[in-house]
């Protein structure tokens, strides 16, 4: 008889977990703009494979894998952004929406938003933070 460690997650619980984000996911697609958003309505909406999309990219599959984590994550935290706009200025809100939705440089971000690279930082080690927070009270988000 195999005994289960109390804090394993079963794997009913991990897939309905893994929906659930990816269904999330889904509905913040619009707010994507050029490449990133045709490669994730692709990947999430019309179920192509990676080794698909990287084929007609023209990427090898595992850097297309990497580039969908990648834009994800960014998703994850404009959404904690979008959540939690109380606690950031104007100006933060607008580089860090500029950098995690259309996927420029913090630094191309801060020039043509009129600030710093110092404060596009300072914003997005904010960002990060905050998500952190929030993962250790609730979970992940």
């Amino acid at each position: 008889m195999q005994l289960i460690h109390p804090n394993t997650v079963s794997n009913d619980r991990r897939r309905l977990d893994i929906r659930s984000s990816i269904e999330q996911l889904a509905e913040k697609i619009d707010l994507l703009e050029g490449r990133d958003k045709v490669i994730m309505t692709m990947y999430l909406d019309q179920g192509f494979s990676m080794s698909e999309i990287a084929r007609l990219v023209g990427i090898s599959a595992s850097s297309m894998t990497r580039r969908i984590k990648k834009i994800a994550r960014r998703l994850v935290l404009a959404e904690v952004c979008f959540n939690n706009r109380y606690i950031f200025e104007t100006r933060e809100l607008e580089v860090i929406c500029y950098h995690l939705l259309r996927g420029v440089s913090l630094k191309k971000s801060a020039s043509r938003c009129g600030c710093s690279y110092y404060l596009a930082r300072k914003a997005y080690k904010k960002v990060k933070y905050l998500k952190k927070q929030i993962c250790e009270n609730n979970g992940e988000i």
